[in-house]
């Protein structure tokens, strides 16, 4: 399966995506645990999020910890991202 950037996506490895509305935008980050060829989604583990407001970081704690949920995603919202280990 592909990520945005047509790479193949590898489990273990680090991702990310961004989501945008209404001046609200958060930064999500995980490893990659699954991936779903049937539904092309992948399941991230690990997440670290940051939220903004208007272009400013919020001041969530949950950058630096990691969130107890997983999130899934469609493979192609996801980016590459340098180790977080």
């Amino acid at each position: 399966m592909l990520d945005a950037l047509g790479n193949e996506i590898v489990i273990g490895n680090w991702y990310g995506y961004t989501a945008l509305g209404g001046g609200f935008s958060h930064t999500t980050i995980g490893k990659v645990k699954t991936i779903n060829e049937a539904t092309e989604k992948i399941r991230l583990e690990k997440c670290i999020v940051k939220h903004y407001l208007y272009g400013k970081p919020t001041g969530s704690p949950s950058w630096r910890n990691p969130t107890p949920a997983d999130v899934s995603i469609r493979s192609v919202m996801v980016f590459p991202v340098p180790k977080m280990d």
